[in-house]
């Protein structure tokens, strides 16, 4: 069988934090693609407003010589939301121009936001690009009816984040520590963790 060619596109896994960057680092080190051959392209790196500019148009010549001579089947972009839109909007625009199928790995939080606060023109342009794109990776069940929302004709599918497991379950039921992952803040869920905690144990309770 023919390997699959895969350009997955997104920011430098090295020089970034949050949940995006978690999953591409994860698809990065799987060993187990088998018949799929991924090459990775950093499309951002964080800083200022002109290094990011500067920093895409050097990643989009990159991506012109890997779509025109390494001829992947696939494009796999990593999208969020206000400047990751655009770059992939661009990116998008381009594969469609090379023929080349395009998902869009959808990753952000506040897309929402983001799309109210535009005017009716730009939504257009939003609806545009997800309806242009081959097919739309959301992160549950839950966004497939908000994305519907915003682009009707778009082609939906849920895909949960991926994580690297212990190959055998250590867990023995007497543990007293929890751990949790992840930003302290409202979005993150870890204000109802602590009330769910508070309601299932007395102890907790002030």
């Amino acid at each position: 069988m023919r390997e699959i060619r895969v350009l997955m596109c997104g920011s430098d896994p090295s020089a970034a934090k949050g949940g995006m960057v978690s999953v591409i680092q994860n698809e990065l080190n799987f060993k187990d693609w088998r018949e799929v051959r991924l090459r990775f392209l950093a499309t951002h790196r964080t800083g200022g407003k002109l290094y990011k500019s500067l920093y895409f148009a050097v990643a989009f010549i990159k991506f012109i010589f890997s779509v025109c001579f390494w001829h992947p089947d696939l494009v796999h972009l990593h999208i969020s939301e206000r400047g990751s839109f655009y770059r992939k909007a661009f990116l998008v625009r381009t594969c469609r121009f090379f023929h080349v199928p395009v998902i869009l790995h959808h990753h952000g939080a506040e897309f929402d936001d983001f799309y109210k606060k535009m005017k009716p023109d730009r939504r257009a342009y939003v609806r545009k690009i997800l309806e242009m794109a081959d097919l739309n990776l959301v992160l549950s069940g839950h966004l497939i009816a908000d994305m519907k929302a915003k682009a009707p004709a778009a082609r939906l599918q849920v895909l949960h984040n991926g994580v690297a497991v212990c190959p055998c379950n250590p867990y023995t039921g007497d543990e007293t520590i929890l751990l949790f992952l992840g930003r302290l803040g409202q979005r993150k869920g870890i204000y109802d963790l602590l009330e769910v905690l508070k309601s299932i144990d007395r102890e907790l309770a002030p």
